[in-house]
């Protein structure tokens, strides 16, 4: 509820500043709209980039809604965004991360999707040319918190709620992207 609340006021601030602090009608209508949009997960934004050192990482959610038993879905893609080869180095074989956390900082992580997985411990290597990219799905399930005692399934016992997604390249780049968001639905009753 203080999320809601705080979206809603947020929201309604950033209508008013934009109609330029006025309280007409026209001004009231934007500060609904622009409350919608915020409290409407299908609103938020789907693709989020970080771009360093000529190269480029994008991550691009399925869908900014999940509901138990679905998943957290993700296209990850790392670009040469240079005019010059990129030579990037991995530690192990795996080439992204994508992380499910309380606060878009990624400090209150409460899921991993390498969470489980085993990535052969060798260094690997590629080399990419300008517009050249490492491409990758990546899905974190999602499971209701009241299962988490039944059960021990891979992925993410999450209570409903909003939580942020944030993609990272572990390797020679180190890239990160900024957090995008994503709502977990209460479970539909059967």
């Amino acid at each position: 509820m203080k999320l809601r609340t705080a979206a809603i006021l947020i929201g309604c601030a950033a209508a008013l500043f934009s109609a330029g602090c006025a309280s007409n009608d026209s001004a009231m209508q934007d500060a609904g709209e622009i409350t919608q949009r915020v409290l409407d997960p299908g609103q938020w934004p789907k693709t989020i980039s970080q771009e360093r050192l000529g190269m480029r990482l994008t991550v691009q959610l399925a869908d900014t809604r999940v509901a138990p038993g679905g998943a957290i879905s993700a296209n990850v893609s790392l670009m040469n965004s240079s005019a010059e080869p990129q030579h990037l180095m991995w530690p192990t074989s795996q080439r992204f991360e994508m992380v499910v956390s309380k606060d878009p900082e990624g400090r209150e992580p409460v899921a991993y999707w390498s969470k489980g997985m085993m990535f052969q411990q060798m260094q690997s290597e590629v080399t990419l040319a300008p517009g050249q990219s490492v491409d990758a799905k990546l899905d974190i399930p999602v499971w209701a918190a009241a299962d988490s005692f039944a059960v021990d399934m891979p992925g993410a016992y999450l209570e409903p709620g909003f939580y942020f997604v944030i993609a990272s390249q572990p390797g020679s780049t180190n890239l990160r992207t900024p957090a995008l968001g994503v709502a977990v639905e209460l479970p539909v009753a059967q």
